[in-house]
């Protein structure tokens, strides 16, 4: 019993802080400020929106890794594999290595394995589903304490397409609020929305805990938005920029974020880059106010 409650007072604690640990996966999304439930067009919807798999026309494989603030920033390797099956709709499998390691006293390891699924359902309507076996392990080095748990948590979304060049998303996290530790993770619902003036640029919308979940815990992200956009200068090549959380009462949470995209001549791979910058990390924390990703996805 001891044990359990050092390691609840630890978890509580460790939620509570505030620190760039709000980003997401996907180098070419958070380049474009972390807004994709809405556009939803490449692998990286296994996370963000798993109805708008059903716009993938081919196999796709992606990893991206953070280069900096790994042991501040909570989503480190995100690797994914989807596949489109006729008469069937298009399935994904996913996982991502997260957690924090941010002084001598804790660390967490959190780590995602995720099925994912998007059909059609008519009328330029998607719906999908993510079904994520998550576990986290907690261990407080000064005590010598270590424990873990583990959960089966569900997600649904929607995916809409009146126009070729507008659509819409909702991402629903967390539909069975799941405990860890005896902690009930809150639902999150994420609504977006793109749109594509033209066939060389796309302007992205979410907006992050609509319902206001967050708003009396510590780190209240409730109603945060985000805003990208994405130009492709040339055929093979992408320029991005986004406002992550822009509006949060969290100050920490605020990035301005920008990126690039390569698609490599004669071959279905592509390379993305991001760089999120913290607009408002306190003087004092052990934290650099840039954070670095690379990604690579391959398409068959």
């Amino acid at each position: 019993m001891k044990k359990l409650l050092t390691v609840l007072l630890a978890i509580s604690f460790i939620l509570g802080l505030s620190r760039p640990s709000f980003a997401c996966v996907g180098a070419r999304v958070m380049a474009m400020g972390g807004a994709f439930t809405g556009l939803a067009d490449d692998i990286n919807s296994v996370y963000w929106n798993p109805a708008g798999l059903t716009q993938l026309e081919n196999k796709q494989i992606t990893y991206t890794m953070t280069l900096a603030n790994r042991d501040e920033y909570n989503y480190d390797d995100f690797i994914a594999y989807a596949q489109p099956i006729e008469d069937v709709g298009t399935i994904g499998v996913s996982f991502i290595n997260s957690g924090y390691d941010q002084s001598p006293f804790f660390e967490l390891v959190d780590h995602w394995f995720v099925f994912s699924y998007g059909r059609e359902v008519g009328g330029n309507l998607s719906l999908g589903f993510n079904i994520r076996n998550r576990t986290l392990e907690i261990n407080l080095k000064s005590f010598n304490v270590k424990d873990d748990d583990s959960a089966l948590e569900i997600d649904l979304a929607m995916f809409w397409k009146p126009r070729d060049n507008l659509s819409a998303g909702l991402l629903i996290q967390n539909l069975n609020e799941p405990k860890l530790f005896d902690v009930k993770q809150k639902i999150n619902v994420r609504p977006g929305i793109a749109f594509k003036p033209n066939d060389k640029l796309t302007l992205t919308f979410d907006i992050y805990d609509f319902l206001g979940e967050t708003e009396d815990e510590g780190t209240d992200v409730s109603q945060d938005l985000r805003f990208g956009i994405e130009g492709w200068i040339t055929e093979m090549l992408a320029l991005r920029g986004g406002l992550y959380h822009i509006n949060s009462k969290t100050d920490e949470a605020k990035a301005f974020t920008f990126g690039t995209g390569f698609i490599l001549p004669e071959m279905p791979l592509s390379i993305d880059y991001c760089l999120q910058y913290w607009m408002d990390m306190p003087s004092d924390a052990d934290v650099d106010e840039f954070t670095h990703q690379l990604g690579i996805t391959y398409k068959w």
